[in-house]
């Protein structure tokens, strides 16, 4: 029997891409103040995953993008919640970052060289931001599939 106690939360996050650089964004709450990661939050239950990168990013930096592709997914768990992330790869198609001010403090294209030396930084986003400049692949893309129900969805395969 399932327990409704308990909930998972659906996160985003993007790896947008730009002249060999990743962009980075820096908390500017706690708990991890001051932590360099990829930008990104919580999708809400009335939007698909890719519309809720393009939101965050906007919210956050300013910018607007498109989403090329899933390039990373993480899992969590404690005894009271989970937890899933899916990473975007997206490319920049307007706006310069910058930060909200609120969320974040600081938003920067960082190279791999940068990458590596950047502190204090989310291992995941370390890793993720070197291999989508490692390798150009998209990951899974938006594929067009008949809907089996009435609900509003996407589906992106390999």
């Amino acid at each position: 029997m399932r327990d409704f106690s308990k909930h998972w939360d659906v996160g985003v996050t993007g790896a947008v891409v730009r002249d060999g650089k990743v962009l980075f964004v820096q908390r500017n709450y706690e708990p991890n103040k001051g932590t360099w990661t990829l930008p990104g939050g919580f999708a809400e239950q009335t939007e698909t995953l890719d519309a809720a990168i393009k939101r965050e990013l906007r919210e956050e930096t300013g910018v607007e993008v498109e989403v090329q592709g899933v390039v990373g997914v993480r899992t969590r768990y404690t005894e009271k919640f989970g937890a899933v992330l899916v990473v975007f790869r997206c490319a920049l198609m307007a706006g310069e970052p910058q930060a909200d001010g609120y969320e974040i403090s600081a938003a920067e294209f960082f190279d791999a060289e940068q990458i590596k030396a950047l502190e204090p930084v989310f291992p995941l986003s370390r890793e993720v931001g070197l291999q989508v400049l490692r390798y150009e692949s998209p990951g899974l893309t938006e594929r067009e599939i008949p809907s089996a129900s009435s609900a509003t969805w996407k589906a992106f395969t390999i």
